[in-house]
């Protein structure tokens, strides 16, 4: 077996000899935990990409780091442009939140292996707070995600549904919710129109290897 010892006095091996080393220690009461090569894998943790960096081939951008470590990140791209958000302005009941945590979900879970809950705050833009907070997996920026990340990601392709009603049942009003078009202008939209994309927003633990973009 060829060996390498580092600076640090790690022996490297190759992932072929590592193997062959698990088979011979079978019976053996010991683990042996497998770490490939960075630059063969070409990923990282997610924890140490830079803000503002994208990841898996340009398709999500990280735009916040939580102190514990936790990453957030959002799709660069529109998807569903053909969901209209829900019978009300209420993200906790919309269609568009079920169809984020159902089906596209599988999506996020083959890219990324698993995801943290985060809290959506459905403060409306006249200041109302009686929709309360939700737990989601991934969820359309509130307004104020998209005002903080908008360096980051830029403009939408499309236009784009945000989580923020306008305003609630208080004000009598329950059908329109926060949008904003691809040149960047935020304004009110009927939730029971079809058309809108969304980019998603969701968050990783830090230690969630990632393939970076060259910059």
């Amino acid at each position: 077996m060829k060996e390498h010892i580092n600076t640090e006095g790690c022996i490297t091996i190759t992932k072929d000899e590592a193997m062959k080393m698990i088979n011979d220690f079978k019976g053996d009461s010991i683990t042996v935990k497998i770490i490939q090569n960075q630059k063969e894998t070409n990923k990282i943790p997610v924890g140490d990409v830079e803000i503002g960096q994208t990841i898996c081939n340009g398709k999500y951008v990280v735009v916040d780091r939580y102190t514990h470590g936790d990453t957030c990140i959002v799709r660069k791209g529109t998807i569903t442009q053909d969901i209209r958000f829900g019978e009300t302005n209420k993200w906790g009941e919309s269609n568009l939140r079920k169809y984020l945590n159902t089906e596209y979900l599988k999506e996020i879970m083959d890219e990324f292996g698993e995801i943290e809950l985060h809290t959506v705050d459905m403060l409306s833009m006249d200041g109302d707070d009686s929709y309360g907070k939700c737990k989601d997996l991934v969820s359309a920026m509130t307004f104020d995600r998209w005002r903080k990340y908008h360096k980051y990601i830029g403009n939408a392709d499309c236009m784009e549904w945000l989580s923020t009603p306008n305003q609630t049942e208080k004000s009598n009003d329950t059908r329109y919710v926060r949008v904003v078009d691809s040149g960047g202008c935020v304004s009110g939209g009927g939730c029971y129109w079809c058309g809108y994309g969304v980019r998603p927003f969701f968050i990783l633990k830090s230690s969630i290897l990632v393939s970076v973009d060259k910059a």
